[in-house]
């Protein structure tokens, strides 16, 4: 339900990246530090409670807390611009790699 809507915001967001790269590229750290914490936060919050289906609250409080904990982050890695943009290299290139893998390298096994 939410995919069409997740790539239309990652298209308006990559176009002017593609043409203001430099000057937008704080903004691009702290987002992926905020969106990568976030959805780290989302996946510890399954593996711990995958097995009840209740714990609505709990998930509250894990996207909460990781939202808050990725601003954090995103903060921090736009400060240290180095840093957050070797993150965030690295980062694209563990996606590139899967997509190449998901897309090619699985009709070799």
């Amino acid at each position: 339900m939410m995919e069409p809507y997740i790539g239309a915001v990652g298209i308006a967001v990559g176009i002017p990246m593609c043409f203001f790269g430099l000057k937008m590229i704080k903004p691009c750290v702290c987002f992926a530090g905020f969106i990568t914490l976030t959805a780290v936060s989302c996946l510890l919050f399954y593996t711990i409670y995958l097995n009840d289906i209740n714990q609505t609250d709990a998930f509250w409080y894990f996207l909460g807390g990781g939202a808050l904990a990725g601003i954090i982050v995103g903060l921090l890695l736009a400060k240290f611009l180095r840093f957050g943009a070797a993150c965030l290299a690295g980062w694209g290139g563990f996606c590139a790699g899967l997509i190449l893998n998901e897309t090619i390298l699985f009709r070799f096994e």
